[in-house]
């Protein structure tokens, strides 16, 4: 009997339906690429600094070689704005690429990962992954650099806590958390 439990443990397998949505992707493409999106008043506030001191360059006298110090605020500024950018872009391509592709089917247990939707299947073990992030909304796994990618498992597709807390087991089992 106990060599039975043994094995129901070990064939485990919970699958997750869902369909992510932008927000969800978003914060995946940000954990992934361990990056956080720059809020607008931290824009606003480098925009306004940047012009303050770049406004100096008309006063008279030593005071407009204070002009340059604009370059250090207006260089974060672009930095944050090309951030912005790259995320919302990216966030846009996987959300589209996510539509077409429909309710996403996960299955996890000890044998690896399972994903399919209406357009493909996939098994990967768990040596394809090279590591994985929690957040409280999510499961992100990054896909190692042979293969490229991220797996997003928004934790409310999941039923029950167990199976939650199945698959933090196998993540931390099998996969490294980054």
């Amino acid at each position: 009997m106990a060599l039975n439990a043994g094995r129901d443990a070990r064939d485990r397998v919970v699958e997750v339906r869902y369909q992510a949505t932008k927000a969800e992707l978003a914060e995946a493409l940000c954990v992934w690429s361990g990056r956080t999106t720059p809020g607008a008043r931290r824009i606003a506030c480098l925009a306004g600094l940047t012009a303050g001191v770049a406004a100096t360059a008309w006063l008279p006298g030593p005071w407009h070689l204070l002009a340059w110090l604009a370059l250090a605020p207006s260089a974060v500024l672009l930095r944050l704005l090309y951030i912005k950018l790259w995320l919302r872009l990216g966030t846009r391509q996987m959300y589209h690429w996510s539509l077409d592709q429909g309710l996403c089917v996960i299955r996890l247990g000890n044998r690896g990962v399972q994903a399919g939707t209406a357009h493909f299947t996939a098994t990967y073990q768990w040596t394809a992954f090279q590591s994985f992030h929690e957040t409280p909304n999510l499961w992100v796994l990054s896909v190692s650099a042979r293969l490229g990618g991220i797996c997003v498992l928004p934790k409310r597709s999941v039923r029950e806590a167990a199976d939650a807390e199945f698959i933090g087991e196998l993540f931390g089992r099998y996969v490294t958390e980054f």
